[in-house]
């Protein structure tokens, strides 16, 4: 830490609980002054954002100023039970971190917490969207008078979080220049570009994987690209794409992969140096479904 103080949010809950998770790119903590620091992946609160020692202090931090984790609070609810959040809805009935906490362990962990629906109450949102980008969405749950604005199912959820560089490249409207450049270009410029494009897309891809294909595979896989958006999103259609780019399937085999998977590089005694590792081959039905 910078500074002295207490960690907090979900670096408490991860040390609080010995949860075997990734921490959070930013660690959040308190200082023991009046101070606000924010350098080398840390953030530092002042003294009076002390939320107290309860798990649930804790969680109510991580909402209010670290956003959802939706990895880290699945393996806190998985940690602390129902209990904890039961008691602090009795107990605050109104408060709009209690009921977002409470529905996302209802949507997380796909169970009900014994407790009466909310009566009453102004509908919150559940993700914070000064923090991270939301659905464009919103479903109205009554159960706990909650906005569920989550970009995702509980499956398969990515969440982005919000920052001035991301806002500053939404406000330029590429996507608006770019369709009225498209307009106005003549259209063999038009075709030659989306050429090289596919080119130099595909032979990314393939150094991605450390791979060095034929030029006819390099081919096969632009053709293939440049069908894009032409046909739904499916298991089917995706896996119909792998076999044409493969061509000759013979020695390769069809589908969802069956193994372990990572992106990255090997050290001189051929063992993984992951930058992605891939998700779990028994989850990927479930994964590509959502």
């Amino acid at each position: 830490m910078p500074t002295a103080g207490r960690i907090a949010g979900y670096s408490r809950l991860i040390k609080t609980l010995d949860l075997f998770v990734p921490p959070p790119f930013e660690r959040h903590a308190v200082a023991d002054r009046q101070t606000h620091i924010q350098q080398d992946q840390w953030v530092v609160h002042p003294s009076p954002r002390w939320p107290g020692d309860a798990i649930v202090d804790h969680l109510i931090f991580a909402l209010k100023y670290e956003g959802i984790n939706l990895l880290i609070l699945k393996h806190v609810f998985e940690a602390i039970g129902e209990d904890l959040l039961t008691e602090g809805l009795r107990e605050k009935p109104g408060s709009g971190y209690v009921r977002r906490l409470a529905f996302l362990y209802e949507w997380l962990t796909e169970s009900r917490l014994p407790i009466a629906d909310t009566a009453t109450g102004n509908y919150v949102a559940v993700l914070d969207e000064r923090l991270q980008y939301a659905g464009k969405a919103a479903i109205r749950h009554r159960r706990f008078r909650i906005l569920d604005n989550l970009p995702g199912t509980p499956s398969f959820c990515p969440l982005v979080a919000r920052t001035q560089t991301l806002d500053r490249y939404l406000a330029k409207n590429l996507s608006a220049r770019a369709s009225d450049l498209l307009k106005t270009a003549p259209p063999e410029v038009l075709a030659r570009a989306a050429a090289y494009l596919l080119l130099a897309d595909s032979k990314a891809s393939f150094e991605i994987e450390k791979e060095r294909p034929t030029k006819v595979r390099v081919a096969r896989w632009g053709a293939a690209i440049g069908r894009a958006g032409l046909f739904d999103l499916t298991t089917a259609s995706l896996i119909e794409l792998q076999r044409e780019v493969i061509g000759d399937d013979r020695f390769v085999r069809i589908g969802l992969r069956n193994e372990a998977g990572f992106v990255g590089n090997r050290n001189s005694f051929n063992e993984p140096i992951p930058d992605h590792i891939s998700a779990h081959a028994e989850d990927l039905q479930d994964l590509m479904t959502d």
